[in-house]
Order: structure tokens, then sequence, then C-alpha cells
């Protein structure tokens, strides 16, 4: 830690130095995978004020379920948004043909597919296809 004490006039260089340290310091358990998950950490490091030479605290928080809770989050938004538009054309009194191709758009994009298809299977061996929905530049799946 001298490096810190002769470099304390460049405030980035010191910081710098500090989050190199911790992060050579952290306890093996703060950076590992459980159950092959990885883990997302926040460094938040902070110059104590009025001391010379300069010193630090810092505080490592492991924010893998805020993450997780975000992106759920987002994914229930993406859903609700989805049902709302299906929902509109079905009020706006389209066509079945309509209805159904908007369903299968919406469920190719929130299953994050570049290619969906809807199909009705007639019995006796044939089906036809209801509604399809590519993403750009995607060409379709043969049936």
């Amino acid at each position: 830690m001298t490096e810190l004490h002769e470099q304390r006039g460049d405030l980035t260089a010191v910081v710098g130095l500090v989050v190199e340290e911790v992060r050579q310091r952290l306890p093996r358990r703060v950076t590992a995978r459980r159950a092959g998950e990885g883990r997302v950490h926040e460094l938040a490091i902070r110059r104590l004020p009025g001391t010379d030479p300069p010193q630090f605290i810092g505080f490592v928080r492991d924010i893998t379920e805020r993450r997780r809770t975000e992106r759920e989050l987002r994914e229930l938004a993406d859903e609700q948004a989805a049902l709302h538009r299906v929902a509109a054309r079905v009020a706006g009194g389209g066509a079945l043909t309509e209805i159904v191709s908007a369903v299968t758009h919406e469920v190719g994009r929130l299953l994050g597919a570049q290619t969906a298809n809807t199909i009705r299977f007639d019995g006796a061996g044939t089906a036809t296809v209801v509604g399809r929905w590519n993403a750009e530049g995607v060409a379709s799946v043969p049936l």
C-alpha cells in the first residue's frame, strides 16, 4: 500500500490502486459461483473526507438477486404488453387470421425466437399453418 502514499496527489491513480488492491484481497466466497451461477457484485469506494494521507472506505455488495428480480420484472412487463396488444386486436374486431397472426408474433418475440408458426392439426396426418411470424431478414421454417 506504499504506492498509495506516493501518488496521493493523483486521486484517480489512488482510487485505481485501491480498487485493484480490494479485488486482489476479496475472499473467494465473494467471487465464487454458486451452483454454476455467475454472481454480480457492485464495488463502491469513497474517500474519507479530511484525511491526510487519503483514506478510503470500500463496500462490496452482491447484487445478483436484485439483477435477477429486475430481469424478471422486465420479462413480466413485456408479457403484459404483449397481452395488451393481442387484447386490443381482439377488441378491435379483427379477423381470426389477424388475431392468430398477432398471437404468433407476440409468442415468438417473447420466446426470443427468430421464426414462429401456429399450426392447426386437421387430423389424418394433415396440418395447416394458421399463423406465422419471422424476424426481419429471417426465412420461415419450411412446412
